[in-house]
């Protein structure tokens, strides 16, 4: 009985995700665009498929271009992804949230999870609708 209880205790911690927070623009001034940041980190948290986030740096790269400039955004735009071919990681990687980095599409449990820790967190509802509805989901 003891074997079953600490092998689920351990089964069902694995799947906790890890607490989302934000440095807003990671090694960069936050200026005028750290909203746009904040969210970027969000959707890193996250995590979702190669092309989930080539589609998050772009949303980044169009959010700081309307509170600044198309230089400024292009910049961030080019750190981002310059970053991503660096072999050293920063703790906030891509699909962070996770044990392992999430690289596929949202399961329905996976929803339920994102949308859970987000909630634990003071999230309100419509935020967290928000942020599900971008989420890239499996059919």
């Amino acid at each position: 009985m003891k074997f079953y209880f600490i092998f689920f205790f351990f089964s069902t911690s694995s799947f906790a995700l890890k607490e989302f927070y934000s440095d807003y623009c990671t090694m960069a001034p936050d200026g005028k665009w750290g909203e746009c940041c904040y969210m970027h980190d969000l959707y890193y948290w996250s995590g979702g498929p190669k092309s989930f986030r080539k589609k998050i740096d772009s949303q980044l790269r169009r959010c700081i271009k309307k509170k600044s400039s198309t230089l400024i955004a292009n910049l961030f735009y080019l750190g981002v992804r310059i970053g991503h071919l660096s072999p050293v990681k920063h703790k906030t990687h891509w699909g962070w949230a996770w044990n392992n980095s999430k690289w596929s599409e949202f399961s329905k449990s996976d929803i339920f999870e994102v949308s859970s820790q987000l909630k634990t967190q003071g999230f309100s509802s419509q935020e967290i609708e928000v942020i599900l509805t971008v989420l890239p989901k499996r059919l």
